[in-house]
């Protein structure tokens, strides 16, 4: 009985001609806009939850304020509810790390004559929500000459993100609706050609699931194999390119990057959308022509 609907399921898709190639063609796409979409999903929450972990701010003071003015500003941010941690760093200490950090490459610990790295507090708070606070205390102190802070990095990235994901978003969104168009139309148009034998069927008492399961079966078939290629263009891509492109865009921050393991999730979990995709499509295809 299996190989009966495998074999009726497959002159099917033989029948279909053109619209096998227009299906294929269309959930493809589909399930590789998916899959970006997972990839951005997956980058932006791994960076976001990094920049959430270092929640800080750092106050670089004038040459020309005094290490009592600095201890004294420490302390007060130190009184702060929603401060974690104040850490002083002394221009003699931060050109002591930064030679550190460069010991390899002689060109340029030579070229440093002079210390011109300025004395800093690093503040790192208890929450995101009080980078700006911090930031504001800083730039508001005749001390301070510079402040850096994470909350424009991942404001940033925010925007860039929610950017991405609406604009893939509404393309997943018109290629799902396509692709879901195209199979019911398929399935429907199929149905119809044969729908002299499907008549001869139901006369001798054939249930509405021996008829339509091979037009659930073609639809499956098309869902795999789409999934098959929008894989085997995009996971090539992610296990070799993503890891060092990413490195290259945030720096080296130690982020939980791809492998090959989790690219196969990504897969399994598109396979998983392109078996509910293709089924939905054709059972209500079915539902709608078997019985016409």
């Amino acid at each position: 009985m299996n190989k009966l609907f495998i074999n009726k399921s497959w002159q099917n898709v033989k029948r279909a001609g053109w619209r096998t190639y227009a299906v294929i063609f269309m959930m493809t796409v589909t399930y590789l806009i998916f899959g970006v979409l997972m990839v951005t999903a997956f980058t932006s929450k791994n960076l976001a939850g990094y920049l959430s972990q270092r929640p800080e701010v750092i106050g670089f003071f004038k040459d020309e304020v005094k290490e009592e003015q600095i201890l004294d500003l420490k302390r007060e941010l130190e009184s702060l509810d929603y401060i974690a941690e104040v850490r002083y760093v002394s221009k003699e200490e931060a050109m002591e790390s930064f030679l550190k950090e460069n010991e390899d490459n002689k060109e340029i610990t030579e070229a440093v004559t002079v210390n011109p790295f300025p004395s800093h507090l690093n503040v790192r708070v208890k929450n995101l929500d009080n980078i700006s606070a911090i930031s504001d205390f800083f730039e508001s102190s005749e001390l301070i000459s510079d402040v850096k802070a994470y909350e424009k990095i991942l404001d940033t990235l925010r925007t860039i993100v929610f950017a991405v994901q609406i604009i893939g978003l509404s393309l997943f969104i018109i290629f799902t609706f396509s692709t879901i168009l195209i199979i019911f139309l398929t399935v429907g148009i199929t149905i119809y050609a044969r729908k002299s034998e499907i008549i001869v069927m139901k006369l001798v008492g054939a249930t509405d699931w021996f008829v339509s399961a091979p037009y659930l079966l073609q639809s499956l078939f098309y869902s795999f194999v789409s999934v098959i290629l929008a894989s085997m263009i995009l996971a090539p891509i992610l296990i070799i390119k993503y890891n060092g492109v990413v490195a290259s865009v945030v720096g080296d921050l130690g982020l939980y990057y791809l492998n090959v393991p989790l690219v196969l999730v990504g897969v399994g979990i598109e396979l998983l959308f392109g078996v509910l995709l293709a089924f939905l499509s054709s059972y209500f295809a079915t539902k709608r022509y078997i019985n016409y």
